[in-house]
């Protein structure tokens, strides 16, 4: 790593710490011990000056709190002005009138409270609101880091000449057949299919030019029947998606940030029930008039893939995170999450196997996962390219460096690339 990436990286270290911090001036010590408390059940950390006039300011902080008047808060706001990331103001106010609220938002307040009415509860849902903000907002900048390091890694011939010799064809080749052996063998499907037919063959009883077979084992029959014949159907789909352009509609950004909300409603039962929360970032395209063809009913199936890979492969007590990035000429849609380690395998997804994931029956671990409703048999991501690829659009893999907590942390990041048009 080059000295610019180290001073980089301890910078975003020092900044996921900054955004912990909050700083409260001018409270009396009844407001101090309630509002100090709930920032530490919120996870900040807390820094306290009594009086304006003794504040020094000789650290970075994420939120600001005062309850001071509107003069005094006018040259609280000057004393940050000249740092680099100006913090998230919120002022308490006593009754406060519109006209006070207004100049106080014109001075940089991100929100006004009424110390008399707003509950420790209200207060608790805004700190954990901005704090949630935070994070996105810090992993959108890892990302853009991240991005600008991949493309220089890509453009580095030594780079890319030594992933052209540790990608040997014939390795891959047999990874692949070992592969498919395990998708098919384990699990629901063809393997149980084979068993079941063979279970059959041993417990029927012939009576005349009928057999008498046990009612279970038909019904494990048809089961698995069903289930290799949704393989052979996914085979369908992503054939259709590669020979047949589809009729795809006029989406705003809202639109598609609406349609990821609800394919996240759909697959929240599942996420609380692997321990893992889902965050998306908030609609900051609203008034934007960029718009991407979509094809709703297919692109829905690429987001259900999406969402459920990463259920699959998360540390449980994780967050899956959903941010939305609008370039000049695309839409980039980025899903994070803190991958798990398997079977000894490394964790996240290795740089040559960035793209041998988006091939069929690829797999990077031997595990079934028969507790998520998706067909684990390689199957999931190969048809999200398809249908990406349908839209014009591309879907790249790579390990992104997250420096949410106190320690660095490996994410993996699948991102869809969505042309765009502006909207006449």
């Amino acid at each position: 790593m080059t000295n610019a990436g180290i001073e980089k990286k301890d910078v975003r270290k020092s900044e996921s710490r900054t955004k912990k911090n909050i700083l409260l001036v001018g409270t009396d010590s009844e407001r101090t011990e309630l509002i100090t408390k709930i920032s530490e059940e919120v996870g900040l950390t807390v820094f306290y000056f009594p009086i304006l006039e003794d504040l020094k300011i000789d650290r970075d902080f994420g939120i600001v709190y005062s309850e001071l008047d509107i003069s005094q808060f006018e040259i609280l706001a000057r004393k940050f002005s000249a740092g680099k990331r100006s913090p998230s103001f919120i002022l308490g106010l006593d009754n406060p009138d519109t006209k006070t609220i207004v100049k106080a938002v014109r001075l940089g307040a991100l929100d006004c409270i009424n110390v008399n009415e707003t509950s420790p509860k209200e207060i608790k849902e805004t700190l954990r609101h901005i704090k949630e903000n935070w994070e996105l907002d810090l992993l959108q900048d890892n990302l853009e880091t991240e991005r600008f390091n991949k493309i220089q890694g890509d453009l580095d011939w030594n780079s890319f000449r030594k992933d052209l010799i540790r990608k040997d064809l014939q390795t891959k080749s047999a990874y692949l057949i070992s592969n498919i052996r395990t998708s098919l063998s384990q699990g629901s499907g063809f393997g149980a299919l084979v068993s079941a037919i063979g279970l059959i063959r041993k417990k029927a009883k012939q009576n005349g030019s009928y057999y008498e077979v046990p009612a279970t084992l038909i019904d494990l029959l048809v089961s698995n029947a069903e289930t290799a014949n949704r393989i052979i159907e996914i085979f369908n789909e992503m054939d259709y998606f590669i020979h047949n352009a589809q009729i795809k509609e006029e989406y705003s950004i809202s639109q598609i940030h609406n349609l990821f909300r609800k394919e996240i409603q759909n697959v929240y039962e599942l996420a609380r029930f692997k321990k893992l929360h889902i965050k998306i970032c908030e609609d900051k395209y609203v008034s934007s008039r960029a718009i991407v063809g979509i094809h709703e009913e297919s692109f829905k199936k690429a987001v259900e893939e999406l969402l459920l890979n990463a259920i699959k492969f998360s540390e449980p007590e994780t967050t899956i995170y959903v941010l939305f990035t609008l370039k000049k000429r695309k839409l980039l849609i980025s899903v994070l999450n803190s991958p798990k380690t398997e079977g000894g395998t490394k964790k996240g997804i290795p740089n040559e196997e960035s793209e041998f994931v988006f091939q069929p029956f690829a797999r990077l671990t031997k595990y079934v996962h028969e507790d998520i409703p998706t067909l684990d048999y390689g199957l999931g991501l190969p048809l999200v390219e398809k249908i990406v690829s349908n839209h014009e659009g591309k879907i790249s893999t790579f390990n992104v460096t997250s420096f949410l907590d106190e320690v660095e942390e490996t994410m993996v990041l699948m991102e869809m690339d969505l042309p765009i048009s502006q909207k006449v």
